[in-house]
């Protein structure tokens, strides 16, 4: 093992070590950083970043030790070498700026003292190979051209200037190639306020240098990167990629990239024409200019792996049939029942050559493998961690591990968590986002639909009702299918041979039946609501009420107390809702759409916590037909008023009768699948 260390542990020292040893990863280098030397708390972005390469020294043997900014030394980090216990065969690499000679004299005898050896000092200060300062900058080839539209990356505009973001709006709007937008946070701060979310636009943070350099064709330069380390290093990214470069720099007149760049117009509202005429015909010769520049021989990794006495890696060739197409499934939310269930349905339409896998909640997993699916555990948000994200961290080693370069993730969920937007630009996969609709008025989504960008597709399944589908965003990406609905195959399911087996199961000669399920109050506590239901049944001799939960769910043993009532854990709901004469439920998405679909009578009561979908507006859609009853949370009498008018009364027919007229949008179970499949197959 290849460990990488900083002479400082400053959070721009751990920064910059952190870069090195992505770059050097993403030249096919296992190079690890110890997990012990990174003292202060990170930021969020950096946790993440950092996670795949950290190490426990003590359970692995160094084969070679790097030293980054040896200039930098303190006791501290001297300290911390000599615990490293390196063996006198190892060998060691000191890199800094070693200009001054007293520098050269302490680095040398501090590290030997320390160490027990001489290491090889690396001085920047005098090289011609790589950029000056403590920590090599390098650049190596990322997959580039691997979409069917070209894709022209800005690098660095400072958007605080009102005249250059009006010019780079106006460019974004072309048709002709995509336009992703590189920069600082401010400036995307201000792009999002002005301009809103349907440009692809990252701050330098955000992502990786390496996964951020793989998402353009053509770079458009429009302020000089030097002195910012994460943009300097996606250039030099795209150089060694041989991707066409572009200098709109306005008073870049020292010509250093005059060689393979081709000096472009600096106002940026005349970059579309300019961009169509003289650099897309030639693309892949300026390409071929940069790639071969005398920069990108400067900043190869493989000219400082030299220096290591590293070997260039050998090219991996895959085995593995192009028509298997390997297929993550993530759903995702709470618990992550109802998103795994919808997933599921969808898994189940895909051709036999798309192979698809889970990685779901502990309590979605036995659910999937009795559907026929494989499947990792997440890890679950818990107010024991450290941390709020400290669940999603794992996760995100734990999808980084399952997945492969290139396969395709589907994620099924209100919020792109950071495991998945990373684990999809780290592997460079494919990736679709099911994207339920109807949140609250007045809900802030802006940071779930800024990651859109990192989804090749986005498939949104229609509700039942048209007023209540909305567009929250718009694109080529976008496909809306309709409604994802579970219903019981007509050749298998009786629903008199059901109820029968209902009765002898609770020995209960019941006329109606009914069906209780609220939730699992994750939402909202649902208990005062239950216990007034299954006291209201005490009452009716005639009637069955099966309180129905998830296997997982939480359970009031209260519950357990009554005699007309019974509890049932299932993951098979969908067949009890349709054999029964009314439902009770709350208004989630798959709920609703196997009432309005499976046209049971239902009592809707909405679970409306800040981050759900607006539950509500549904049931009021279906009210306003006739074709469900909506009753508030905290109307416990009218709730026992309106179950027995539809048992006694008839009015559970009178919503049948309007269930049974109701034109509905054809389900989306398979042209959902089809979506996922043109993706997986790059069709």
């Amino acid at each position: 093992m290849i460990l990488c260390e900083h002479g400082s542990a400053t959070p721009e020292a751990t920064e910059a070590m952190l870069i090195f040893v992505s770059q050097m990863n993403a030249a096919g280098q296992e190079i690890k950083i110890n997990a012990d030397s990174i003292k202060q708390p990170l930021h969020r972005n950096l946790q993440y970043e950092i996670a795949p390469y950290l190490c426990d020294v003590q359970s692995n043997r160094i084969s070679k030790l790097v030293i980054l900014g040896a200039d930098t030394l303190n006791n501290d980090k001297l300290a911390d070498f000599r615990r490293l216990n390196i063996q006198p065969e190892t060998p060691i690499y000191a890199v800094g700026n070693f200009e001054k000679t007293q520098t050269r004299i302490s680095v040398l005898s501090r590290l030997s003292y320390v160490l027990g050896k001489d290491p090889e000092l690396i001085d920047l200060s005098t090289s011609t190979e790589f950029s000056g300062g403590a920590i090599p900058a390098l650049g190596v080839p990322v997959p580039i051209n691997n979409k069917k539209r070209t894709r022209i990356m800005l690098l660095a505009p400072d958007l605080e200037d009102e005249r250059l973001i009006d010019g780079v709006y106006s460019f974004s709007l072309s048709r002709k190639f995509d336009t992703i937008i590189v920069t600082n946070g401010r400036s995307k701060e201000l792009w999002q306020k002005k301009y809103g979310l349907d440009c692809d636009i990252f701050y330098y943070g955000e992502l990786p240098p390496e996964d951020l350099s793989a998402k353009a064709d053509i770079c458009v330069l429009v302020s000089d990167v030097k002195n910012n380390i994460r943009a300097k290093t996606i250039f030099y990214n795209l150089v060694a990629s041989g991707a066409a470069v572009v200098d709109c720099v306005q008073y870049n007149s020292d010509g250093k990239y005059e060689e393979f760049a081709v000096r472009g117009p600096t106002d940026i509202g005349h970059l579309s024409g300019f961009l169509t005429q003289e650099i897309l015909p030639n693309t892949e010769g300026l390409g071929e200019i940069s790639r071969n520049s005398k920069l990108a021989h400067e900043i190869s990794a493989d000219r400082f792996l030299e220096r290591l006495q590293i070997s260039p890696p050998e090219v991996k060739i895959t085995t593995r049939p192009r028509a298997d197409c390997r297929v993550l499934v993530v759903p995702t939310n709470g618990v992550g029942l109802g998103h795994a269930q919808r997933c599921s349905l969808v898994a189940a339409e895909l051709s036999p050559t798309t192979v698809a896998s889970f990685a779901a909640f502990p309590s979605c997993l036995p659910m999937l493998n009795r559907y026929g699916f494989d499947g990792i555990p997440l890890v679950s948000r818990s107010k024991l961690h450290a941390d709020p994200h400290a669940n999603d961290l794992l996760n995100y080693q734990r999808m980084y591990s399952a997945a492969d370069d290139h396969d395709l993730l589907v994620f099924d969920g209100g919020y792109v968590f950071d495991s998945i937007f990373r684990t999809i630009a780290k592997h460079k996969m494919r990736g679709v986002w099911i994207r339920r609709g109807l949140w609250q008025p007045g809900q802030n989504n802006s940071v779930a639909l800024d990651r859109e960008k990192i989804f090749d597709r986005v498939i949104v399944p229609m509700e039942a009702f048209e007023e209540l589908n909305h567009n929250y965003s718009r694109g080529t990406r976008l496909k809306t299918v309709g409604p994802i609905v579970q219903r019981p195959e007509a050749k298998i399911f009786d629903r008199e041979k059901l109820r029968e087996r209902l009765r002898q199961r609770f020995e209960s000669d019941f006329t109606h039946l009914t069906i209780t399920m609220l939730g699992g109050g994750v939402a909202a506590d649902r208990t005062a609501q239950i216990q007034a239901i299954c006291a209201g049944m005490e009452k009716r001799d005639d009637t069955l009420n099966l309180v129905v939960t998830w296997p997982t769910a939480r359970v009031d043993p209260g519950w357990f107390c009554w005699e007309n009532s019974r509890v049932v854990r299932t993951h098979h709901a969908s067949q009890l809702v349709s054999a029964c004469d009314l439902f009770i439920s709350a208004v989630g998405y798959n709920s609703f759409h196997e009432a309005m679909y499976n046209k049971v009578p239902s009592i809707f009561i909405p679970q409306m916590a800040a981050y759900m979908d607006d539950q509500r507006a549904r049931a009021e859609a279906a009210a306003e037909r006739g074709a469900a009853i909506l009753v508030e949370p905290a109307q416990m009498a009218s709730l026992v008023r309106e179950i027995n008018l539809c048992l006694d009364n008839a009015k559970a027919d009178e919503v049948r009768r309007v269930l049974d007229n109701l034109e509905l949008p054809e389900t989306g179970n398979i042209a959902a699948a089809k979506y996922i499949e043109e993706i997986a197959h790059d069709r």
